[in-house]
């Protein structure tokens, strides 16, 4: 696929120079989020009209991205050198994790985990300037999370590198494991065990029952986190079947304005 041409409309035309459906693709997710659609279905017909139905078909599937997602794509496409950074320093801290667990050192993971989080810092100050006024708090806290859980996540590192995430992730939870300190070798244990004091404080029933409210709230913490996460995807799936209908209304109104004209014409002519 060729690279997309600018219309004076500011929409977008394409024109198929190469069989290359995926990076095509991947173009569209490079685009205002809300020309997506059009240019999206623009680019089936094109195929369609060439020939291609099965390609026709591939695009036509391609689904417009959520808001997170698609300001993680613009990153991808806009901040090359900075999601690269990121994406090594994931792949270092999965790397050293493992590392940690078996050897029992910090050293690479502590590296790992802060070179993660300066280049989330990085990116997510970026998307701020990206979402403009809908740079809200909570927003930037969703972008934040999809780019930790792509950096990762083996699907989410591939859909990162190429700029075309669908939905946002959710954080595979690595803060918390590399928090986690690994324990110390069998032999230094068992030694600790022989020298620590042969009896120690029995817990309490106080702390017995704080013990099990922190318990009870976090069930409830991660079902109510589970609640939000299905509202915020109705609530974007709601957006996006609204932006497809105005998309669609205005193809048909112009489609009507172009026969209404046509009958006028001939109507005029006889």
């Amino acid at each position: 696929m060729g690279a997309p041409k600018r219309r004076a409309t500011g929409q977008t035309a394409w024109t198929v120079s190469e069989p290359d459906l995926e990076r095509a693709g991947d173009r569209l997710y490079a685009l205002p989020l809300e020309e997506f659609v059009t240019a999206r279905n623009e680019l089936a017909k094109r195929l369609r009209k060439d020939g291609d139905k099965q390609g026709a078909d591939e695009v036509a599937a391609l689904r417009k991205p959520t808001l997170v997602a698609w300001t993680v794509d613009q990153l991808a496409h806009t901040k090359r050198r900075e999601v690269d950074l990121l994406l090594d320093a994931g792949k270092r801290l999965v790397d050293a994790q493992q590392t940690s667990l078996s050897k029992g050192s910090r050293t690479e993971l502590d590296a790992a985990q802060a070179s993660l989080r300066k280049s989330i810092g990085t990116l997510t100050e970026a998307a701020g300037g990206i979402l403009g006024p809908r740079a809200s708090s909570s927003m930037l806290t969703r972008v934040s999370e999809t780019l930790r859980a792509a950096a990762t996540g083996a699907e989410g590192r591939e859909l990162l590198a190429r700029g075309c995430l669908v939905d946002e992730l959710e954080d595979t939870g690595w803060d918390i494991v590399a928090m986690l300190r690994p324990g110390p070798p069998r032999e230094q244990t068992s030694r600790s065990a022989k020298s620590a004091p042969a009896a120690r404080k029995k817990p309490t029933a106080a702390d017995a029952h704080r013990a099990k409210q922190l318990e009870d709230l976090g069930r409830a913490r991660a079902a109510a986190e589970k609640r939000v996460a299905a509202a915020r995807r109705k609530e974007d799936a709601a957006a996006e079947r609204l932006a497809d209908a105005q998309a669609a209304l205005r193809a048909a109104e112009d489609e009507l304005a172009e026969v209404t004209r046509e009958i006028a014409r001939l109507e005029g002519g006889s």
